[in-house]
């Protein structure tokens, strides 16, 4: 097997996406794998799109809402959107949150 690569978390430097969100990515054939770092009092619109995705939350809080449900996810938490639901979310406290993304790769 060729072509695999390693990406080291820890001496990788995190790109700011907008304000108070920074992501550090690898994506593969069919996975894309994110560690998102959120400022205390973020927030994430409501969206939808059709990959399913996961989060696996390492430290901090986050209000999620998917679909009609709503809870706070803490550190060893996971939060599974289905894809085509509509979610959004919020960091909760005054902490920042940061968490490990799983997300299918559609074929364009």
């Amino acid at each position: 097997m060729t072509g695999g690569r390693f990406l080291r978390w820890s001496s990788a430097r995190p790109v700011e996406v907008k304000p108070g969100v920074h992501v550090l990515e690898a994506r593969g054939r069919a996975i894309e794998v994110g560690k998102i770092r959120l400022a205390a009092g973020t927030k994430m619109a409501e969206h939808v799109h059709p990959e399913e995705q996961i989060f696996y939350v390492l430290r901090g809080r986050l209000r999620y809402r998917i679909g009609d449900v709503e809870d706070v996810a803490g550190p060893g938490d996971l939060i599974v959107m289905p894809g085509g639901i509509p979610h959004a979310g919020r960091v909760e406290g005054d902490s920042e949150a940061e968490f490990v993304e799983i997300k299918e790769i559609r074929a364009p």
